[in-house]
């Protein structure tokens, strides 16, 4: 439950208060997270869900399969690449993006862990292309995904107790000036505690990519 409060007298409340609120909650978007304990049952929720749940499923067997639908995109893994237990957990990323005339709030990214009580996980992002009238920063972050420049380039590093290596998701659009044109690109990683050789972490890496499906169309 996300709550906006203010205190205040009861005849500001109605003629004040309450029309703001409504313009503030159409700059609010949320994130999930739960166990897939707690995922498996809320979304069997269906008349409480908002309507962006509606193309997503999780489907878990646990000690074997995991898998993940939307419209967007769809992955399965089994025990051999990660732990799958109650405790294991996800969380969907939302946010406001462009989708062809229309700004849309929806997925942009999914974190699956291997159990809440460790940092182990994989997580795939959908990147967009910054507007022009955004920082050197942006452009700069932009520009790592399209060439594959590092992180993106399947090179290990520690940050933080862990051991992470990233990848941009192959894609038909031809390299060069068509590919930085793209208006978004996927982005897979994957995150291990602790210190991991490189030659590990790139296996698993692959591994976890060949299992990740895009569905949707540029």
């Amino acid at each position: 439950v996300i709550t906006f409060m203010k205190v205040g007298q009861t005849g500001v409340v109605n003629s004040g208060y309450l029309p703001d609120f409504k313009v503030y909650t159409d700059f609010l978007y949320l994130s999930y997270y739960g166990t897939f304990k707690q995922w498996k049952e809320f979304l069997t929720m269906k008349a409480l869900l908002p309507k962006a749940f509606s193309t997503i499923s999780l489907s878990v067997n646990y000690g074997k399969e995991a898998r993940y639908t939307s419209k967007r995109i769809s992955f399965s893994y089994g025990s051999d690449v990660m732990a799958i237990t109650e405790k294991s957990d996800m969380s969907l990323l939302f946010s406001y993006f462009r989708e062809g005339t229309k700004t849309v709030w929806d997925v942009s990214g999914v974190v699956v862990g291997e159990s809440r009580n460790t940092n182990t996980n994989f997580n795939i992002y959908r990147e967009m292309q910054p507007s022009k009238k955004l920082s050197d920063s942006y452009q700069s972050a932009w520009e790592n995904i399209v060439k594959q420049k590092f992180p993106y380039n399947n090179s290990a590093y520690y940050r933080e107790g862990g051991t992470i290596i990233s990848t941009v998701m192959p894609d038909p659009v031809s390299n060069g000036e068509k590919a930085a044109r793209a208006p978004f690109y996927y982005t897979v990683s994957f995150v291990r505690d602790g210190k991991a050789e490189q030659k590990d972490m790139e296996t698993r890496l692959a591994t976890i990519t060949s299992l990740v499906n895009i569905l949707e169309r540029r």
